[in-house]
């Protein structure tokens, strides 16, 4: 007879924390800013298309990008997601561990669908996490 197996454990998925400049604050249908560094908002998405924060782009005309870069990386956020930036913004996000990847969407919401599923340009030099992550969205 044979010996019946241990139900193996669900296979972890890691889920990560991106972040995207917008127009706006409430949902993933909101517009993404055309600039990075003149966003009205930017929104913390989870990869699962969960709309985590969104934190007024005001506060980092007077606090710097540096600034934001930092307090993006201490609440685990791993790439920021834009439809334009320049060379000196990405190495500061990259400095601060985060991955940089230029997308051309107007929603959020396809902004996201667009990065998970690889349709991406990657703007800086560190590897994404892209592949580990597991992605439900309804577009």
């Amino acid at each position: 007879m044979r010996k019946k197996r241990a139900p193996r454990a669900p296979k972890e998925v890691h889920k990560m924390k991106i972040c995207f400049p917008s127009m706006g604050y409430r949902s993933l249908d909101e517009r993404t800013a055309m600039e990075c560094g003149r966003s009205q908002f930017y929104s913390i998405v989870d990869s699962d298309g969960t709309l985590i924060t969104s934190i007024p782009g005001d506060l980092i005309f007077t606090l710097g990008l540096k600034t934001l870069a930092r307090w993006l990386s201490r609440r685990g956020v791993e790439a920021l997601v834009t439809r334009d930036i320049d060379e000196g913004a990405v190495t500061i996000f990259e400095e601060a561990g985060i991955c940089v990847s230029r997308v051309d969407r107007e929603t959020l919401r396809e902004s996201l669908a667009a990065f998970t599923s690889g349709r991406f340009e990657d703007m800086g030099h560190m590897p994404h996490r892209r592949h580990e992550i597991e992605i439900s969205i309804e577009t």
